[in-house]
């Protein structure tokens, strides 16, 4: 270019950025302002969606810093300050820099909402929506599709109809993204009848909605459905995405489908899809299901690169098969292969330790674990460590995770109660159920029974504190 000037340069920066090109898109940004040409607006929006894409803190929060300085705080640079805050999980600024909006428009509220959706914050998104209309706008069909999520993920189904109404009336009813939408809510609270209804209904369907109603019944372990459905793409020719892929294989592993998962395979492999990550530790996961850990390892051992995930999978699912030797064994290669344990794969070897009763192994994970202290509060990290101890008839050092423990739940009160019970404590059993009903935790009639019931001599009507007492 002869002539370049800040309209030119945004252009091309946009251009890259689109193209995924990131770090061409800063080394442009640098020549710009090398060549002593000042950004605009413009500019900033697009270099504050990069940042976004990349979770790039440090560097937004500089060019949110430039957009004040520069006097280039408008409606869209706005929005999309809001956007980045919510992609690298600082819900707060979003919310501040949305608070303090002179003016906002249908893309700044969906901005917003579609943050609290991201991060769980359901609730907030619901008040927000409402917030909105009061403000006299109307939903778009990205805002109406992220409060749908919100009901999914919040399994709020009487809110999720409410705007099922709402839809039927306005004019998306037809809009195949808002469908697609409705129908994810409904499979997402396990009304897959609804969910059929809402598909069969469309007027048009693309492969998100095939995708979306396969991924459903999927989820809601039905998987034949969901392969019927997915023949019924291939006949109508439909372009399976790479979520519809993953959908099958989903439902392979609810039906032990050995052969179909076969097939699917080899679609990954033609796809190019068998190096990616979430492939990989799927396919690992769905193999084990399939009781073929052989095919599993092959998996694993494939894959160019592995994360904790597909670690885990692995771990799990020796662990699941009863090989739990041979799952304890892969915890000191996934350290060797430079890979973090998180909370899922701690919990599964632990789950390995206590049934084929390994303590040292245990101990060993335990003295590990010590060294991470947020892994260490982990509530199911905790109760697996308690139960590991109680199943290798460590009682002191299981009473001494519990007393440590940050957070407890039912399970954790009742793992420790029927570990006293099951190492002859019946009496420590006994004051611990006391315990929990003192703290307002209620004690179901299974743990109940089992206590009660390791007293020969105590009839099942006296109250726990006069058994407790003699």
């Amino acid at each position: 270019m002869s002539n370049r000037d800040v309209v030119a340069y945004t252009m091309l920066l946009e251009a890259y950025r689109l193209m995924g090109l990131g770090d061409e898109v800063l080394k442009l940004f640098k020549d710009m302002l090398h060549n002593g040409i000042e950004a605009s607006s413009y500019t900033y929006v697009c270099l504050l969606k990069l940042c976004g894409e990349w979770c790039d803190f440090d560097l937004g929060s500089q060019l949110h810093a430039c957009v004040i300085k520069g006097d280039c705080m408008n409606i869209i640079s706005e929005s999309v300050l809001v956007y980045f805050y919510s992609q690298c999980a600082d819900i707060t600024s979003a919310t501040k820099v949305f608070d303090r909006m002179f003016r906002r428009d249908v893309v700044a509220w969906t901005t917003i909402i579609t943050a609290y959706v991201q991060h769980g914050s359901g609730q907030e998104a619901f008040s927000m929506l409402s917030a909105m209309q009061d403000d006299g706008f109307s939903p778009n069909e990205f805002t109406i599709s992220s409060v749908l999520k919100a009901c999914g993920d919040q399994k709020a189904m009487k809110c999720g109809q409410q705007l099922h109404g709402a839809i039927v009336k306005g004019k998306y009813k037809d809009d195949v993204y808002v469908g697609s939408s409705l129908l994810t809510m409904y499979a997402r609270c396990g009304a897959m009848s609804d969910a059929q209804l809402v598909f069969n209904k469309m007027p048009r369907r693309n492969s998100i909605t095939w995708t979306s109603i396969i991924f459903g019944y999927a989820q809601n372990g039905l998987g034949y459905e969901a392969i019927l459905l997915f023949q019924k793409m291939k006949n109508r020719r439909l372009w399976a995405l790479s979520e519809t892929i993953l959908g099958i294989l989903y439902a392979c592993g609810s039906l032990k489908s050995l052969y179909i998962v076969k097939e699917i395979h080899a679609q990954v492999i033609k796809n190019h899809f068998s190096e990616n990550i979430r492939f990989a530790t799927t396919l690992i996961w769905v193999y084990c299901k399939c009781y073929e850990y052989g095919y599993a390892e092959k998996v694993l051992e494939r894959m160019p690169e592995r994360d904790a995930i597909s670690w885990t999978a692995m771990i799990s699912g020796y662990k699941n098969l009863g090989h739990n030797i041979k799952a304890l064994e892969l915890l000191p290669d996934m350290l060797w292969d430079g890979v973090q344990p998180n909370h899922f794969t701690y919990s599964s070897a632990l789950s390995a330790c206590a049934k084929v009763e390994v303590m040292r192994y245990g101990q060993w994970i335990h003295a590990f674990v010590n060294k991470h202290e947020q892994t260490l509060s982990n509530v199911f990290v905790g109760s697996s460590l308690l139960d590991m101890y109680m199943k290798c008839g460590d009682v002191r050092n299981a009473q001494m995770v519990f007393d440590k423990m940050a957070e407890r739940n039912l399970v954790t009160w009742k793992l420790l109660i029927l570990g006293y019970v099951n190492n002859g404590r019946c009496r420590d059993a006994l004051k611990l159920m006391q315990k929990m009903q003192e703290e307002g935790l209620d004690v179901d009639e299974f743990v109940r029974g089992i206590v009660i019931g390791a007293f020969g001599d105590v009839q099942l009507e006296m109250p726990i504190g006069s058994i407790v007492e003699r």
